[in-house]
């Protein structure tokens, strides 16, 4: 597992769904290992800061967009379906995805 030392809270303020560190040792998960996790992973949301901080630059295309965004994209796709096969196979789909936009998609 990727690991940094240090506090978090100068970056990211108080602890959110941002990071995930181990209080004893104030190591937190980044790069691959953040990405793998679907409960962190924002996919192209992390802004440059955190992308910076994460270790996360090359793991994510250079573009950064919010949740918000990324919500939107995906239900316009998931509404451009032609029938409900269609929008049945891309919902699996979505289970299989690991950014917080795709939990929030099929919440909706």
């Amino acid at each position: 597992m990727a690991t940094h030392e240090g506090s978090i809270d100068r970056l990211f303020g108080s602890r959110s769904h941002n990071q995930s560190f181990d209080m004893d040792t104030r190591a937190f998960v980044s790069g691959v290992d953040l990405l793998h996790d679907p409960s962190l992973n924002k996919g192209v949301a992390f802004t440059e800061k955190e992308r910076d901080a994460l270790a996360l630059r090359g793991l994510l295309p250079p573009r950064v967009s919010t949740q918000q965004e990324q919500v939107a994209r995906t239900l316009e796709s998931l509404r451009a379906k032609p029938n409900d096969l269609e929008r049945y196979i891309f919902r699996i789909g979505m289970r299989r995805c690991s950014t917080g936009s795709c939990s929030i998609t099929l919440r909706i």
